[in-house]
């Protein structure tokens, strides 16, 4: 007879101190029913894989029931856990059961970079695109008390409306639409209604996975709300986080409610000033959530021995995810990295050859530089006329993004043998020697600019003085001029080629090539960006 192994509430990092005294009978694998760990609940739990350990006791409904990792660690209990491996493997069963394409990436906002955020329009894409931990809604309340969703205190962002969102009635609310044509790019439609709460609840009711709700509003009422709305609903424990900022007003509410909850508290001295991990776990808190750059191995290992999950936000590159994952981050089922960019963070998608900015809407991976340039918001560019993606202004500094859409080239972050072809527009400058630029042969995603410490990879540049020049760059160190021309008088569009073989790498603008045998760098990421110029580039391609 095949039945359903579930464990009372734990989490991996019990079980593994449960193996670390010996308590641990080998090769047996068995699933986590905690939310806050492995999710397997109610109806939903349909796997059968594994026979059941003994001793255990088979009960009616074919579940067998077994102690909690504490009694097992406590030596209170006959029955056992199982080993950190056959949990693993338990795992790995159940995310593919679950269709979850990547199990500790969180759609922050539902994906609200590449979507407008707080939007069904945008849940629907998340669901569509397989993930199954999805944030889906930032409450408030109205002034006449009805819950909705929005992600700032204000309406002015976002939506046709100003002024605070606890301001307005529901039916000036239900008046507005959301304008991601204004706020992310032309190309997106302002048709939408901002959603209610309950109209996000109806969008999901059928859907398997884990929604993540925040209570925005610093108030135990609004929390109170959300809690009997989701009462209301039916539904399950296992299929919802919640989590605020609202550490003295909302999060008692979400504790009390029975709902796994998560406490944002941003950075570590707020778990300190809250009594630290140990206080935080014996409050119930289920997760605790912090800024991605607050989080590192000693931390991330205190909260997961607290029996608490971790959650790292908000991130957008890949580079930051693999390092949050190398601290620990995911090592426990249930942790979570909130990402803008969930499709491209997930690498859900084939990486593209040619681009797209004639829809004026961001693909997957078009990601500011950001670092100390102070420009991050110019950086991730606009959408220009005849097709172009760029910059509209001229302004002193570097500002670029990275063209994620395409990368990493071919699938391989070590690529070594490409072309990419682009068109490039100066459409104003703040002197002559300013430029735009293309960096490329960068081995990851991390940040890559224009100064001299920036790197590692090769920065060709086009200046509106008609000098074009292939620098190389490391991190830390000046850049190295490889190869210098000029192309004469810029009138109008230049056609640049660069090509890069194992062995060299030519650079074509116009009707001059640059070449180089330099081979310290491959790899398949690239960025485009300007330093003191208007323009834009067109007609992507990569070969």
């Amino acid at each position: 007879m095949s039945v359903e192994i579930r464990l009372k509430r734990g989490t991996v990092a019990q079980l593994a101190q449960a193996a670390a005294q010996g308590k641990i009978v080998q090769g047996e694998p068995v699933y986590l029913a905690d939310a806050r760990a492995l999710v397997v609940g109610d109806s939903e739990s349909a796997y059968t894989a594994f026979p059941p350990p003994t001793p255990a006791t088979e009960i009616a409904s074919g579940i067998v029931q077994l102690a909690t990792p504490a009694e097992v660690v406590a030596g209170t209990d006959a029955t056992k856990a199982v080993t950190s491996a056959g949990v693993a493997a338990a795992i790995v069963s159940n995310l593919s059961g679950k269709n979850n394409v990547a199990p500790d990436i969180v759609a922050h906002r539902a994906g609200g970079v590449v979507f407008p955020e707080n939007s069904l329009r945008t849940i629907r894409a998340a669901v569509a695109a397989g993930f199954r931990n999805i944030e889906i809604a930032d409450v408030w309340q109205t002034s006449d008390g009805v819950l909705v969703c929005c992600h700032d205190a204000t309406l002015d962002r976002t939506t046709s409306g100003t002024g605070p969102v606890t301001g307005v009635t529901y039916a000036q609310f239900r008046a507005l639409v959301n304008t991601p044509g204004i706020y992310l790019a032309p190309g997106y439609p302002n048709d939408e209604t901002p959603p209610s709460f309950e109209e996000v609840l109806n969008e999901v009711a059928n859907v398997d996975a884990v929604f993540l709700i925040e209570c925005k509003q610093d108030s135990a009422e609004t929390a109170a709300a959300i809690v009997q709305t989701l009462q209301r609903f039916g539904f399950p424990k296992h299929r919802v986080l919640l989590n605020t900022f609202s550490i003295d007003n909302a999060l008692p509410v979400f504790l009390a409610s029975g709902y796994p909850t998560a406490a944002n508290l941003g950075v570590w001295s707020a778990v300190e000033s809250y009594g630290g991990v140990s206080k935080l776990a014996a409050d119930g808190v289920a997760q605790v959530n912090l800024s991605a750059e607050e989080w590192n191995t000693s931390r991330i290992a205190a909260v997961h021995a607290a029996g608490m999950t971790c959650q790292a936000y908000t991130v957008r590159r890949r580079v930051q995810v693999a390092a949050l994952r190398a601290q620990g981050i995911g090592s426990v089922q249930g942790d979570m990295i909130a990402c803008d960019e969930p499709t491209y963070n997930a690498e859900t998608f084939a990486p593209q050859t040619r681009s797209a900015f004639t829809s004026r809407v961001y693909p997957p991976g078009v990601i500011e530089g950001g670092g100390t340039d102070g420009l991050t918001a110019r950086g991730r560019g606009k959408f220009l006329s005849g097709g172009r993606w760029g910059f509209d202004t001229a302004v002193s500094g570097h500002s670029g993004a990275l063209q994620g859409w395409a990368c990493p080239i071919r699938g391989d972050e070590n690529c070594n043998d490409f072309q990419i072809s682009f068109t490039v527009q100066f459409d104003g400058v703040v002197e002559s020697g300013r430029h735009l630029n293309c960096f490329f042969c960068a081995p990851n995603d991390d940040f890559f600019g224009d100064r001299q410490q920036d790197g590692p990879g090769y920065a060709f540049l086009v200046r509106y003085s008609g000098a074009i020049q292939l620098f190389r760059k490391a991190r830390g160190e000046s850049g190295v001029l490889l190869a210098d021309g000029n192309i004469g008088t810029i009138g109008g569009p230049i056609n640049v080629v660069i090509r890069v073989t194992p062995s060299s790498i030519a650079v074509t603008a116009g009707t001059i090539t640059l070449t180089s045998n330099d081979t310290t760098y491959r790899g398949g990421y690239f960025h485009l960006g300007s330093n003191g110029a208007a323009g834009g580039f067109a007609d992507v391609e990569i070969t």
